[in-house]
């Protein structure tokens, strides 16, 4: 038998290949049955694009599942072995988990988890629990519940915020010490709170969140096309919702929490800030096209060549596509951020007509981007807004 190491890695390969193929398929009826019994998270998880945990990637390396922002969309990162070794009721359930983080803003509600006031501990548990309170259908593994933790935090309610949780599960001393414990042993944060939740006999995570730092990288254009998703699923299928989960989006993406009153005041901007995201090739594939057809006799019929000049042909001319730019003004917005958009939308005004709306609660000034860069720049100096946000005064 031979058993050279080129014939061990061509037989991994294949075994690999395999388990991706049965995973595809499984991930499909996963999806399927999600968006049968759950039509507002399966609106939301159709629209991800997927692929399999590679070998030898760190960056792509999840284990279980996860999602993370690349190439301008939420990219779902899955293990064929995690995939294949759960039934496909439980598949959906992990999704149903996956898009819970994603509408609830997880990845972006800690952005300094690198600093040593940072709880990790009490975010993992606060974020976990609060996914899994809406989670209706089976979970592999055994995952966080409230009553987990309610004997050790009596202050712990139902259906609470994410953010509400980790304030009454926020420990310094606690924060202190594990950061320092994860500089000394060059630890990811993952790997300590599964430590310290099978010691405490707590479970496990159903899946990582090794990715959500590339949220936090994607910046405003992460932030923007995961509000306009759930706002969109919302208006779809909000119907469908449990009281409590919906009432908690709302209050999430119609600015509640963050005061309902539009300001007024205007922000200048440095101008400093330089655009990093390819938006030509990211509108290129959500718009689907950049041409139009038009009728022709300049070039014979493709279906009736023979009838030249009796039947036109058609030719492909390019079109500049109409976008609307809606920029949250608000006050939780920071002016290097306004900055960034800002850079972003002067590239983007090159290539298509850009039209612009500024609003917090309310919209506070509308206009056109000029294709030309001074002017698209004179434009874009100073932002209006500051107050409180509601992203319904857009939609």
């Amino acid at each position: 038998m031979n058993n050279t190491p080129a014939v061990a890695s061509a037989r991994i390969k294949a075994r690999y290949d395999q388990l991706v193929t049965a995973g595809k398929v499984k991930l499909s009826r996963g999806l399927d049955t999600l968006m049968r019994s759950h039509p507002f998270h399966g609106h939301i998880a159709n629209a991800w694009r997927a692929r399999p945990e590679l070998p030898n990637r760190r960056e792509l390396a999840v284990g279980t599942m996860g999602v993370c922002w690349s190439g301008g969309a939420v990219l779902l990162v899955w293990n064929p072995e995690f995939v294949n070794s759960i039934s496909e009721l439980q598949l959906a359930g992990v999704l149903l988990h996956e898009v819970h983080h994603v509408v609830l803003r997880h990845p972006f509600m800690f952005p300094d988890r690198d600093s040593p006031e940072f709880d990790g501990y009490a975010a993992i548990v606060a974020e976990e629990v609060t996914v899994n309170e809406f989670v209706t259908l089976p979970l592999p593994g055994k995952p966080l519940r409230l009553e987990q933790f309610q004997a050790k935090y009596p202050s712990l309610r139902p259906f609470e915020s994410t953010r509400g949780r980790y304030r009454k599960l926020y420990n310094a001393a606690r924060a202190k010490r594990d950061h320092e414990q994860r500089q000394q042993l060059l630890k990811s944060l993952e790997e300590q709170i599964a430590e310290i939740l099978s010691a405490e006999g707590l479970g496990d995570l159903a899946d990582s969140h090794a990715g959500w730092g590339s949220f936090k990288d994607g910046g405003a254009a992460a932030a923007l096309a995961i509000a306009v998703a759930t706002s969109e699923a919302l208006r779809h299928h909000g119907h469908t919702l449990s009281p409590a989960l919906r009432d908690l989006l709302q209050d999430i993406y119609a600015g509640s929490s963050a005061g309902t009153m539009p300001g007024g005041a205007l922000e200048m901007l440095a101008g400093t800030a330089r655009a990093r995201i390819p938006w030509q090739k990211i509108l290129r594939r959500l718009l689907a096209v950049n041409h139009e057809s038009e009728p022709t006799f300049s070039r014979p019929s493709r279906r009736f060549p023979d009838l030249v000049g009796v039947l036109p042909g058609s030719r492909r001319i390019p079109v500049r596509r109409k976008l609307l730019a809606a920029i949250d003004t608000s006050g939780s917005m920071s002016s290097d951020t306004l900055d960034e958009i800002a850079a972003e939308l002067r590239v983007m005004a090159k290539s298509y007509e850009v039209a612009v709306v500024e609003f917090d609660a309310a919209i506070q000034r509308q206009y056109r981007l000029s294709r030309f860069g001074a002017a698209a720049g004179d434009q874009l100096t100073t932002m209006q807004g500051r107050g409180g946000t509601s992203f319904l005064p857009v939609f």
